[in-house]
């Protein structure tokens, strides 16, 4: 099974939490990652406007930008909130 997730695993996510009040970056979260650059990479979805945007045009920009061969891309988080405190 390890050839079918290639490393580094591709994520998405979008560039800053929607939820202003965070205290964490988005940047910060994926650097918590175990092995971020070599076990994981991360594209920014650049053209996410966190406050003119639902999660239904997250998840058809997500659709939009899949990748249809190998290696596949197995996560794509919204980051709402991220605060130290929870």
């Amino acid at each position: 099974m390890p050839d079918r997730l290639p490393l580094p695993q591709s994520l998405i996510m979008n560039p800053q939490p929607i939820d202003s009040s965070s205290d964490i970056t988005v940047e910060a979260l994926y650097a918590g990652l175990p092995n971020p650059g070599s076990d994981f990479s991360v594209q920014y979805a650049s053209e996410w406007d966190s406050a003119a945007t639902t999660i239904k045009d997250f998840e058809d920009t997500i659709f939009d930008n899949a990748i249809t061969g190998s290696p596949y891309r197995y996560g794509a988080y919204e980051i709402y909130s991220a605060n130290r405190n929870s």
